[in-house]
């Protein structure tokens, strides 16, 4: 019994954990989320933002989201890119060339 109830425990902790990750389904939802993440990465070098400008498009079933911060240095090209239906832990963030 106990076996069983930790299993359980366990299983339910995991759920738990993927329902508070976002699931992309079209490029502007991907958006926002792409400019918070290059901003973090900037934000960790010690490098301040400022604007954000981006467009976004599908190719295929891949949501490319293409756009720029700018910085105290200039603009730094960002692109973002997931499959249709993704999660936050599958989007590729490029930050700089």
């Amino acid at each position: 019994m106990k076996k069983l109830c930790i299993t359980l425990a366990i299983f339910c902790a995991a759920a738990a954990q993927a329902s508070d990750e976002a699931v992309f389904n079209s490029p502007s939802e991907l958006m926002p989320y792409c400019q918070k993440e290059a901003a973090a990465q900037l934000g960790a070098k010690g490098v301040p933002t400022y604007q954000w400008s981006a467009r976004h498009h599908m190719q295929g079933n891949l949501m490319v989201v293409e756009g720029q911060i700018k910085t105290d240095k200039g603009n730094v090209p960002i692109t973002c890119k997931a499959a249709t239906g993704a999660r936050e832990r599958h989007v590729s963030v490029q930050v700089g060339k």
